[in-house]
């Protein structure tokens, strides 16, 4: 869904990455949580590994 948290392997590298899914226009997009880095359009090769549902924060 538009806004989730998610876990995504970019096409062409080895890495993952924790993102935020976006959909624009008819295009899907992940968009840095870190404004330092680019947003990356999604294409067919883009696999989403996992969406978050909730986080554990320490007391």
């Amino acid at each position: 869904m538009n806004g989730c948290k998610v876990i995504a392997k970019i096409p062409g590298s080895n890495e993952v990455t924790y993102t935020e899914y976006r959909e624009d226009g008819g295009s899907r997009y992940l968009k840095p949580l870190n404004p330092q880095y680019p947003t990356i359009q999604i294409d067919e090769k883009t696999l989403i590994c996992g969406v978050i549902i909730g986080q554990f924060v320490e007391e």
